[in-house]
């Protein structure tokens, strides 16, 4: 314990965010990807191109922590994730072998990471948003 009763191993909102950010970033991957085969037989080197979408995933968390708009943590939750994923669906519409079910699927899963991420923050910080 250290000053005001508060544990020594408590994390703030935004890095509990960030760090399930970094972990949760990853599980879309097995899903549904990107795949790097879906950019080389275009001629783009597609083990780079799909680190887009993994950094973009993995910001999410980070996003959702210090976004205190709107108010509503699960809210705010759906709605970063997803738009942090809107720009690169408009890549997968782009790409003929993935299109809107490919841009469908990174934003809803954009938005579920992002929800779950203010879900299990909440519960592990106990706040709804930095401000708390």
């Amino acid at each position: 314990m250290v000053g005001h009763g508060v544990p020594v191993w408590k994390l703030s909102y935004v890095r509990t965010c960030a760090l399930l950010g970094l972990v949760l970033g990853w599980l879309p991957m097995l899903f549904h990807g990107p795949i790097p085969e879906k950019f080389d037989q275009f001629y783009i080197s597609g083990s780079w191109a799909v680190w887009a979408w993994y950094l973009s995933r993995m910001s999410i968390g980070l996003l959702v922590g210090i976004t205190v708009r709107p108010r509503t943590f699960w809210l705010r939750g759906l709605l970063v994730g997803g738009f942090v994923m809107l720009p690169l669906g408009f890549v997968s519409l782009a790409v003929p072998t993935c299109g809107p079910t490919c841009m469908g699927a990174n934003i809803l899963t954009g938005a579920g990471e992002g929800l779950l991420i203010a879900l299990l923050a909440w519960w592990l910080t106990g706040q709804q948003r930095i401000e708390d």
